[in-house]
């Protein structure tokens, strides 16, 4: 993900660090659908935990392909190889944050003393995010772009953040390691992740369950129980998630008309943006996105 690897746009890379000390690298990967080598456009080159603004499919090495989408981070090890599959019209959208080899291994020894001694430590391929999470990284990337950040700062937050994920990751993994069947588990598995993608392709578009069923040739019911049961979560309730959770990259764009903003994403009035926003995050939309 650190490779100069040009984009659609002639002159602009996909990929841009923002900020680098011995032991905490940030940076910026925005690859339109447009590019030549969107499938396999970038190189992992740190461990890292990317934060998708946009979703696509993901496949990597030995692993099922899985959506990657504002709901979770995605997490790599060094040479760690894998493709991509366009959900979004925008692309691969996403943010990301990359730690030294011996700051990886000291903060998953912390979770697994034997992967900290594995040669890749980082053994899950994504995890949940929680809203206060999400929020974190996104101030801190704003944080970045401030003149007066300071480097202690941003590396302190930083290695906060990817603790906090790679501890998601393991409290998951401990949670579904004793479900169902493995052949059941991965045919429903594979059925929530075609239904989220059929979601996140038309993330503002108002689609039924009917729709997204239809989508994936799959019955109503059948979608509505499997999602659930899957994820812990309505269908409904995951795309206001990742509606509020996209809208955090918007509110510049949109700032002095969030009525505006509130119907682009889905909700029929102002107020009923504002209290959902402020529900899921604990401030209003309102607010400049970069804290002190």
């Amino acid at each position: 993900m650190t490779a100069t690897i040009r984009s659609g746009i002639e002159g602009e890379p996909c990929d841009r660090i923002v900020f680098a000390t011995r032991d905490v690298v940030a940076g910026e990967f925005r690859c339109p659908t447009s590019y030549p080598a969107f499938t396999s456009a970038g190189r992992i080159h740190h461990y890292i935990v990317a934060f998708p603004r946009t979703s696509v499919w993901i496949e990597r090495q030995h692993e099922r392909r899985f959506v990657s989408d504002p709901g979770s981070a995605t997490v790599y090890n060094p040479g760690d190889l894998y493709a991509r599959y366009p959900i979004s019209p925008e692309g691969d959208l996403s943010d990301w944050l990359g730690i030294s080899e011996h700051l990886a291994r000291d903060i998953v020894r912390r979770f697994s003393e034997y992967d900290a001694d594995h040669p890749e430590p980082f053994r899950h391929v994504r995890a949940a995010v929680e809203n206060e999470v999400y929020l974190a990284q996104r101030h801190l990337f704003s944080r970045l772009s401030q003149p007066d950040a300071d480097g202690m700062d941003i590396e302190e937050r930083a290695i906060d953040i990817v603790s906090r994920v790679l501890g998601s990751a393991y409290e998951t993994n401990a949670k579904t390691s004793s479900r169902q069947p493995p052949r059941r588990g991965r045919a429903r598995r594979h059925l929530v992740e075609s239904a989220k993608a059929v979601i996140l392709s038309r993330l503002f578009e108002n689609s039924s369950v009917c729709d997204v069923a239809r989508g994936i040739d799959v019955s109503p019911y059948h979608l509505c129980r499997s999602f659930r049961a899957e994820t812990g979560s309505t269908l409904h309730a995951y795309r206001k998630a990742i509606r509020l959770r996209t809208t955090l990259g918007l509110t510049g764009a949109y700032r002095g008309n969030l009525a505006a903003l509130a119907l682009h994403a889905g909700f029929y009035s102002h107020s009923h943006f504002t209290t959902a926003f402020r529900r899921a995050f604990g401030v209003s939309p309102s607010i400049d996105q970069r804290p002190s």
